[in-house]
């Protein structure tokens, strides 16, 4: 037998070299960040090839992740119920005298109370005009002859049903009128 390098065997083991050294030629050449999920074959990433721990809950479909133990229940809460109240807009212009009237009221079941008033008072120049609502500490104003929206608030608690007023009075020879004016009050669990 012959031992001399035949152009087979060249090619051969060219084939064998190349064969072998392709895959590290090629890792070599990739530009990094060059693959992507378009590259990648289907199923090619496997649990295996991933570093563990390195996955984030939201790499996940919902429901894919089990669901931890159930902690304690907390406190039950109450039902969020908010009651208000109101008088409709009184829009007839009532005349002022010098004693306290009621201008506007506002009938309420037993309970604790935020309430608030609203009344556009027109007067003659220089007339004081003095408002209290539901029998909290009066308002002093002074007109000048132009419309003033008077608006008040106050805290109130009924042990029993009872009315909330607004009641005003005015100082001076000057005519006043009330004109527009409301209550409005809102039911709350406590007044501190």
């Amino acid at each position: 037998m012959r031992k001399h390098i035949t152009p087979s065997l060249i090619i051969s083991l060219l084939a064998l070299f190349i064969a072998t050294s392709g895959a590290s030629y090629a890792a070599l050449q990739i530009p990094k960040n060059s693959v992507g999920a378009k590259q990648l074959k289907k199923n090619a990433v496997t649990s295996k090839k991933v570093k563990n721990r390195s996955l984030l809950a939201k790499d996940f479909k919902s429901g894919q992740l089990p669901q931890g133990p159930q902690g304690p229940a907390g406190p039950a809460g109450s039902a969020a119920e908010v009651r208000a109240f109101t008088t409709p807009v009184v829009a007839t212009s009532f005349v002022l005298s010098g004693s306290f009237t009621d201008v506007a009221s506002l009938d309420l079941p037993a309970g604790k109370y935020v309430v608030m008033s609203r009344a556009n008072v027109i007067g003659g120049a220089n007339t004081a005009i003095i408002c209290s609502l539901a029998d909290d500490a009066a308002q002093n104003i002074t007109t000048n002859a132009q419309a003033i929206a008077l608006s008040q608030h106050s805290t109130v608690t009924l042990n029993s049903p009872g009315t909330v007023s607004l009641s005003c009075l005015k100082t001076g020879a000057n005519q006043v009128f009330v004109a527009q004016r409301w209550i409005t009050a809102i039911e709350v669990n406590s007044i501190n």
